[in-house]
């Protein structure tokens, strides 16, 4: 666990110095204070729900994620500096755990800062929601953790940043299609990024652990498989 630890420390460090997050941190933000002002002077709730909802589960932290796992995957791969990873004292293991943890929590501060200016806004009555807002937003982060393997695994295959991060974006809205369009939402995994929305319909605890089930498993799935495609690797 030592090794676990430091490892994600040091990718921790590579992510906050990337400074790309904060300026779509702030673009984000301008986009969201945006819609909650136009919900506060029009009265349509619609609005405030595009701009925390689905703007932060679907698009804003997805992107997050995949930026995050591209940087410290893929470009790694690419430019060999991974090498300087596997030197240490760790495992190749904990190296693609912590890279994987590390984007994360990248996406989980993320969050963290934009569900406390909602509750700073609930504070002026700017139309910011209910207080169970910020149950929800948390709820919504764990199906965040799957799509991370996801990113990961595509990361750590295809090697090329680029190419990485236009497959998985790809595949990403592809899966998005595919569970609204051709009726196969119940096996995706992406189909409950917003599920807080079962909370709402009195989901009895068979249809929860089946749901639970559909998001965690490919998470573990894609986490086993990434981190056995890394351990083979020749770097």
């Amino acid at each position: 666990m030592t090794g676990l630890r430091n490892a994600l420390k040091g990718e921790m460090r590579k992510l906050a110095r990337r400074k790309k997050y904060n300026v779509l941190f702030i673009l984000f933000m301008i986009a969201y204070l945006i819609g909650r002002a136009i919900a506060s002077f029009t009265h349509v709730s619609g609005a405030s729900d595009v701009a925390m909802g689905n703007g932060l589960i679907v698009i804003y932290l997805p992107l997050i994620a995949f930026m995050a796992v591209n940087d410290l995957i893929a470009s790694e791969i690419r430019d060999r500096s991974i090498q300087q990873c596997l030197v240490k004292p760790v495992t190749r293991m904990e190296v693609y755990f912590a890279k994987c943890l590390a984007a994360f929590i990248k996406c989980v501060r993320h969050a963290f800062w934009l569900i406390l200016i909602d509750c700073v806004l609930m504070i002026f009555d700017m139309n910011a929601g209910s207080h169970l807002q910020v149950v929800y937003m948390l709820f919504d982060l764990i199906p965040l953790m799957t799509l991370v393997a996801f990113s990961a695994l595509i990361a750590v295959v295809v090697r090329n940043p680029a190419l990485s991060m236009l497959l998985t974006l790809v595949v990403y809205a592809g899966l998005h299609v595919a569970g609204s369009f051709l009726g196969v939402s119940p096996i995706l995994f992406t189909s409950y990024l917003g599920w807080h929305g079962m909370l709402h319909g009195g989901l009895s605890l068979v249809g929860f652990i089946e749901r639970f089930l559909a998001v965690t498993a490919p998470g573990i799935m894609f986490t086993a498989l990434g981190a056995i495609v890394l351990e083979r690797k020749r770097f």
